[in-house]
């Protein structure tokens, strides 16, 4: 069993609800730059990485933080924004092995475009 979905059965009978956060890509400062952001890549152009991280679709944080409220207001187990991660999500239960073998094609090709490479 998961371990959010155990703490959330262990912690129910002290009236505690636990929720686990699973998040996409969101568009935060980590992502876009910042003191702590990605770009600061070298060989790699602001434009170039940014426009690796939108094919990943990124989601603006207020409707993240909009959607995770309402998602532990209805007292979900696992909470998987935005909507669409899903997908990668049970992809992942249902063959970690083979998401980990995207996971590295994936973020070789984000590489790749980033630095200009073919």
């Amino acid at each position: 069993m998961q371990p959010g979905r155990t703490l959330r059965i262990e912690a129910e009978r002290h009236g505690i609800k636990v929720s686990a956060l699973c998040p996409g890509v969101i568009r935060t400062p980590i992502l876009t730059g910042g003191e702590y952001g990605r770009i600061n890549q070298p060989g790699v152009s602001r434009e170039d990485f940014l426009k690796s991280w939108e094919q990943m679709r990124p989601m603006a944080p207020d409707k993240f933080a909009e959607r995770v409220v309402r998602a532990v207001l209805r007292n979900e187990a696992i909470i998987v924004v935005p909507a669409w991660w899903k997908a990668w999500w049970y992809l992942e239960r249902l063959s970690p092995a083979l998401t980990l073998r995207l996971s590295k094609v994936l973020l070789k090709r984000a590489r790749e475009m980033g630095s200009g490479s073919a």
